[in-house]
């Protein structure tokens, strides 16, 4: 019974995606929502008590999914330098996947934040589990002698999400002018980062 709750609330949440990333917040109908996942407008507010925390739930769920691709990359086998390549490449593949749902956070995070605000009891330590896997990365392979050690894991950490995330809102405001410009300054950050922590900038 409880798989097939947690089934039905992975559907809206995807429908929701959905809408959202279509209509903005203001446009989207939680009855449209509730066509789409094939349920009963009820079920949407019972399962998530109002529009506003089904928003911030489709959030929530990205960034889980996120955290979950990076602790693959983590366990798995790559060595340091195969681990570091992998998730500075993943970075490519979520603003892909994610394009539309990204604008929407760009040009609305003040009312996400409102609504986190809110919502306290929500588990909002998933807005930070990023940052904190890729600090905790960085931290290690400095420990390790493996990149370098001259600039904190947190500086480094602030830096590579913070221009990455300074590009992508470049793009939606329309100084990068299409998306092959924006993955081509991506690309070119990465490459950068790439060898500032390996110690190979000249």
């Amino acid at each position: 019974m409880d798989n097939k709750k947690d089934d039905k609330r992975i559907l809206i949440i995807k429908k929701a995606i959905e809408e959202f990333s279509k209509y903005g917040y203001d446009n989207t109908d939680v009855d449209n929502i509730a066509k789409k996942a094939d349920v009963g407008k009820g079920t949407i507010y019972r399962y998530f008590g109002s529009k506003d925390n089904l928003f911030l739930e489709v959030f929530i769920y990205i960034i889980r999914m996120m955290t979950s691709d990076l602790k693959k990359i983590m366990d798995s086998d790559m060595n340091f330098k195969e681990k570091l390549d992998r998730m500075l490449e993943q970075s490519i593949i979520w603003l892909k996947e994610s394009d539309k749902l990204i604008k929407l956070y760009t040009f609305d995070v003040a009312r996400l934040h409102r609504i986190m605000e809110k919502n306290k009891e929500l588990p909002m330590q998933n807005k930070f589990s990023r940052y904190k896997i890729l600090k905790s990365f960085l931290e290690k392979g400095q420990s390790e002698g493996l990149i370098v050690s001259e600039i904190s894991a947190d500086a480094l950490t602030s830096m590579i999400i913070g221009s990455m995330q300074h590009s992508v809102m470049l793009y939606y405001g329309g100084y990068i002018k299409s998306f092959k410009n924006l993955e081509k300054r991506i690309r070119e950050l990465i490459e950068y980062y790439k060898k500032i922590l390996l110690k190979e900038v000249k």
